[in-house]
């Protein structure tokens, strides 16, 4: 049995507070690492960090002597049965071993093993013994209420200036820049409509009419997919009886670059979003985040029964917690945890690959 199916012979009926996951599902090949619930992750040695992560744990091995190689397991004893999970076959055995050796029933243990050139394994015990339960799952309707910016996409403000200069060949004003950061929230709330916005920020940018639509390429452009993120919604939303909802402070110009440069269509299909009408941004009330979760019990075909709102800022959450429009909220950081996180409020995707 290989890593990614042993781990998830592991995890999807059990909770541990650490778990293997892949840090690249949007790939034909899984990067498989250890998540931890604090969201720290912990490479293998033949493993690297997407840019998605920040991981802990070692630094890399060409910085390492010479012959060094480390593995992490999970080693668990389970109702009934132990069960050990092993990046590398080498560690398998004196995970084993180990857990012969500790008579805890119902806990875990992460485990990191180092080796090198003639030297038997040597153990480093990260965590344990951490209890372990049965994992919850969601059952029924389930709705994902999803942030865009920092979550499926990065935005970078300050490509606008530099992206201004590459097609104009002139550097924006600093007076229009303040300009249309002064202009930029009426955008976002639905006050300014897109066209208007564009036509007010022409003059200060030193720009003129048939420049409008070059214009709104560049202010799109300061966003970048996050590609294993938006890979892992998808496959949330592929599951049965699930619907996902994008939840934005955006507006319409950056929206059909989202859908048009960055392939983002499928998922904003079903959005909430501040420039529309109806609502506000999110800061001001919750009304973004109950109309995300009517789009979403639309979508289902009746009332959802887990509603889970992920955000990577914790007031906006908060919000959609105590307006009832959530029940669950995930705090995103990185993708590992946020698959990690997913799997705990009972929505486990697994790590093996189908077909």
């Amino acid at each position: 049995m290989d890593v990614a199916a042993a781990a998830d012979e592991l995890a999807q009926f059990w909770q541990l507070p650490f778990e293997f996951v892949d840090l690249t599902p949007e790939r034909e090949r899984a990067t498989l690492a250890v998540v931890c619930d604090d969201g720290a992750v912990h490479l293998p040695a033949d493993a690297r960090a997407p840019a998605e992560i920040e991981a802990g744990g070692p630094p890399p091995e060409e910085e390492e002597p010479a012959g060094r190689r480390w593995a992490y397991a999970i080693a668990a004893h389970l109702p009934g049965r132990e069960q050990v999970v092993a990046s590398a076959p080498w560690a398998d055995a004196p995970s084993r071993a180990f857990l012969r050796a500790h008579a805890e029933r119902g806990s875990a243990w992460l485990l990191r093993w180092e080796a090198r050139a003639g030297r038997a394994p040597q153990l480093l015990r990260l965590r344990g013994p951490e209890p372990v339960a049965p994992r919850r799952v969601a059952e029924g309707r389930t709705a994902l209420l999803v942030d865009l910016g920092m979550v499926l996409a990065r935005f970078d403000r300050a490509l606008f200036a530099r992206n201004f200069l590459t097609v104009f060949g002139q550097p924006a004003p600093a007076a229009g820049l303040r300009r249309i950061q002064e202009l930029r929230p009426a955008l976002e709330s639905g006050e300014l409509l897109a066209d208007e916005f564009l036509e007010r920020a022409l003059d200060p940018l030193n720009l003129v009419a048939p420049d409008k639509s070059l214009l709104a390429r560049v202010w799109g452009s300061i966003l970048s997919l996050k590609p294993s993120t938006v890979a892992l919604v998808r496959r949330a939303a592929a599951r049965p009886d699930t619907a996902v909802v994008v939840v934005s402070n955006t507006d319409p110009i950056c929206i059909r670059s989202m859908k048009e440069e960055l392939g983002l269509g499928d998922l904003l299909a079903n959005l909430a979003a501040s420039c529309q009408d109806g609502v506000n941004p999110k800061g001001a009330d919750a009304s973004l985040w109950l109309r995300a979760r009517d789009l979403a019990r639309l979508r289902l075909g009746g009332e959802p029964d887990l509603v889970i709102a992920v955000d990577d800022v914790r007031r906006y959450l908060r919000q959609a917690l105590l307006s009832g429009a959530a029940q669950r909220a995930i705090h995103y950081r990185h993708c590992a945890q946020f698959h990690y996180e997913l799997g705990a409020c009972g929505v486990y995707l697994p790590l093996a690959r189908s077909g």
